[in-house]
């Protein structure tokens, strides 16, 4: 069959007019350049290098999108029972692949080329060549599937959950740390946040060529270990420190439960069990104040430490879990350690897999990771629109979970641990009605297609252009409702409505992304993830300075006010826009 194959030659530098020297002998002989000479050749230089940039981007873009269906192509195989298809994979990239690529339209992998034999291989390593029904994840039966899924999302959530527990006890923390602010003392709870934006850019790689399972069982002892420091830190500098390093490797494990899902489930299926896994990760930042808030009205308020020791000894128990239950789901990996057992079992150093043969290079791979979702969020609209509203949607999150102490302890006089109960009304929106956001986005796309008789990412959107229209209207029941201290179900209310508003962003955001993106998914979605991050980093580090000026009410009317101006006509124009502007991508998915 016919396949778009990648290029992993070298973009050809960019000829810079002004990093270039004259022969030393020419420079000799000619005559000294005037000043309005030498001002018009700086200006032509300067006018070229836009142009020869966007050159540059455009093949590189080229290259890295057919090195994307060449990866995926190898992926997704590995899943069928036609060998020849596998063994062809494995044929040497040629530049009439690049050729195609270039003038590809679709991200989609072209149909099976007719009137070409079978490239037989009986060494090449797939699913069937020991007949063993479950070594491949896609077979496996869903309530193992669920099962190995539950121990990811846990993993996932680690991170997200040790993020704002130590809200309740800020203040506590300040005093005893000699925090010189208030704002500085919410670099405990920012730092973490900021730290999970590193941290899944790394891991991505990494998980491609040691696997998903090593990756959890590896970062979660490390996040422990710098957990306990927390717990035992004097200085302000320390606390810093050692929460981003905790953020860090706790965020690396966010990534292994979506790649999992891609693992397991057919693409089909994934709708559902994406909104399943979501809830552990969002719900997280819900509980951990929950804890932490009953911590230290049970024990004291000298005894915040126990935050983090509690935290600690949950992550010891889940790693003791995991190293029982948590299998890989990677398929390059398993096939790989399925043609080592085979060499080594037969002596024959000839059996191999086609991931083997064919290596991506860490050159290419850092470029797929890195650089990759860094160009979708600039050169694609579909891309950026509606990663500005979830990153301003998740900075909000953030932002209400540092604001609650301040209302419910400072206007309500609650105790540190009822105020920290209040935090269970935006995890009851993310549970119940995420659940049943799900369902509905399964459903009207399923109506959709069947009214205009295809299939696009756009039928993904009606759902969030009614959600859109929920979150100004939450924030203000929950800014005002509290300014003026009616009673507590009244900005419960609007934290629920605010919750469920959350949860349907992610998901409708997350499930048009692979819609959209087709094999580039992951790049889109961690472009996302890190843009999230950086918004949940400044909006809590905004929180006091915003609070202290506009109080709780106009404060949180202005958020309604950002949402309202960015998020009402986002899913309106990317339903209207959308076909053209992915008929102008190199990445989208054209059909």
């Amino acid at each position: 069959m016919e396949r778009r194959r990648s290029s992993h030659h070298a973009v050809p530098a960019i000829p810079w007019a002004l990093n270039t020297k004259p022969d030393s002998n020419d420079a000799h002989d000619a005559p000294p350049a005037q000043p309005r000479e030498r001002r018009a050749s700086l200006g032509s230089a300067l006018g070229s290098a836009p142009a020869a940039l966007s050159d540059a981007l455009e093949q590189w873009q080229t290259m890295d999108a057919a090195r994307g269906r060449l990866h995926e192509a190898r992926l997704e195989a590995t899943f069928d029972d036609d060998e020849s298809e596998e063994a062809e994979l494995e044929q040497p990239f040629t530049p009439q692949d690049l050729e195609r690529a270039s003038t590809a339209r679709s991200s989609l992998c072209p149909p099976k080329k007719g009137g070409e034999g079978p490239h037989h291989d009986p060494y090449l390593v797939t699913w069937e060549s020991t007949h063993s029904e479950h070594e491949n994840p896609r077979t496996w039966t869903y309530r193992h599937k669920m099962c190995v899924l539950a121990m990811y999302a846990v993993f996932s959530g680690i991170g997200p959950w040790a993020s704002s527990m130590a809200s309740p006890a800020a203040r506590l923390i300040q005093r005893d740390l000699h925090f010189a602010s208030d704002t500085e003392s919410q670099l405990i709870i920012a730092i973490f946040v900021l730290a999970l934006v590193f941290g899944p850019l790394a891991s991505a790689p990494i998980s491609e060529t040691i696997g998903r399972r090593k990756i959890v069982l590896f970062c979660n002892p490390v996040f422990i270990v710098f957990n306990i420091g927390c717990a035992v830190a004097n200085t302000p500098a320390q606390m810093i420190v050692l929460r981003y390093f905790a953020g860090v490797f706790s965020g690396a494990m966010i990534p292994m439960g979506g790649g999992c899902i891609t693992d397991m489930f057919e693409p089909h299926q994934r709708g559902m069990a994406m909104s399943m896994y979501s809830a552990v990760p969002v719900l997280g930042p819900c509980i951990g104040p929950v804890v932490a808030g009953w911590i230290v009205q049970g024990w004291g308020e000298d005894r915040w430490r126990w935050i983090f020791w509690t935290w600690t000894m949950v992550a010891g128990l889940v790693q003791i879990v995991g190293f029982l239950f948590v299998r890989e789901t990677y398929a390059p990996v398993l096939l790989r350690r399925k043609a080592a057992k085979l060499r080594k079992e037969t002596q024959d150093a000839r059996y191999h897999s086609m991931f083997e043969k064919v290596v991506e290079t860490w050159q290419a791979k850092a470029e797929r990771i890195l650089l990759r979702p860094v160009i979708f969020l600039a050169t694609e609209l579909v891309v950026l629109l509606p990663a500005i509203y979830q990153s301003i949607m998740y900075g909000c999150f953030y932002l209400l979970i540092a604001s609650l102490p301040r209302v419910f302890e400072g206007i309500y006089q609650y105790n540190v641990g009822v105020a920290s109960l209040h935090n269970l009304a935006l995890g009851v929106g993310m549970i119940v009605f995420g659940q049943v956001e799900g369902f509905m986005i399964d459903f009207v796309f399923k109506k959709m297609c069947e009214k205009h008789g295809d299939s696009r990412p756009e039928y993904k959107l009606p759902m969030l252009m009614v959600t859109v229209f929920l979150t100004p209207c939450a924030l203000l029941l929950f800014g005002w409702t509290a300014y003026y201290r009616e009673p507590w179900i009244a900005p419960d209310i609007g934290l629920c409505m605010m919750g469920t508003a959350i949860i349907a962003t992610i998901l409708q955001v997350q499930m048009y992304m692979a819609d959209l993106m087709g094999i580039y998914a992951s790049s889109a979605i961690s472009a996302n993830l890190a843009l999230r991050s950086l918004f949940g980093f400044a909006f809590t580090m905004i929180s006091e300075p915003l609070f202290d000026r506009l109080d709780v009410n106009w404060g949180v009317s202005l958020l309604a006010l950002i949402t309202a101006v960015f998020g009402l006509p986002s899913p309106f124009l990317l339903y209207k826009y959308g076909p053209m502007l992915r008929q102008r991508s190199k990445y989208c998915v054209k059909n």
